[in-house]
């Protein structure tokens, strides 16, 4: 059925808060209320990341290296000089993913991941970039409170989500909230 996951979204200027809970590529609850965007590390670290992968149209017949920010890194989908392609980019010594690229109904949609650290001996990444379409990226921050531990239980719960959160106390969210809720809830690994 997939993992369960919690996000929660602070606007850097304001107090405005939106969380949601889920398992895999579903929203089981969210405030505020309606569809809420998927999380965005759901594509960082999938069950079956190579059948994703051709899921979303990686061509992985081609295959090349190249340098991905001055790091040697392993480009699945595409030549090096293309950007346009869909494709995954991954670090070469650590096999850490740098880059996603692919198309939803014609849109291309691209997850960078950046700031690796490691961490109780894996990688994990820090900051990101989300680009969909034509629009400006939207620059995400990932705070990593623990790693593969569930903490409290209610944290994942839809039951407790909706008791605590709603529409009311969630607050007024940015536009580019919206737009992550407009076309980052929808496409998902598996669907």
């Amino acid at each position: 059925m997939g993992r369960k996951w919690r996000q929660q979204w602070t606007a850097a200027d304001s107090n405005a808060t939106a969380v949601s809970v889920g398992v895999g590529p579903k929203v089981l609850a969210a405030c505020p209320g309606g569809a809420a965007p998927l999380p965005i590390m759901l594509y960082w670290q999938t069950p079956d990341p190579v059948g994703i992968w051709r899921q979303l149209g990686v061509d992985n017949a081609t295959a090349a290296f190249s340098f991905c920010e001055e790091a040697p890194c392993f480009i699945l989908g595409a030549e090096p000089e293309d950007a346009n392609s869909a494709q995954v980019r991954l670090n070469n010594e650590t096999k850490a993913l740098l880059l996603l690229r692919f198309y939803n109904q014609g849109v291309p949609i691209q997850f960078s991941f950046q700031d690796y650290a490691t961490r109780k001996g894996f990688e994990f990444p820090g900051k990101g970039i989300l680009a969909v379409g034509e629009q400006p990226g939207v620059r995400f921050s990932i705070q990593w409170d623990e790693i593969n531990q569930a903490g409290d239980a209610g944290l994942y719960s839809p039951e407790k989500v909706n008791s605590e959160y709603s529409d009311g106390n969630c607050g007024a969210l940015p536009p580019v909230f919206q737009r992550l809720r407009t076309s980052f809830n929808s496409i998902a690994p598996g669907r």
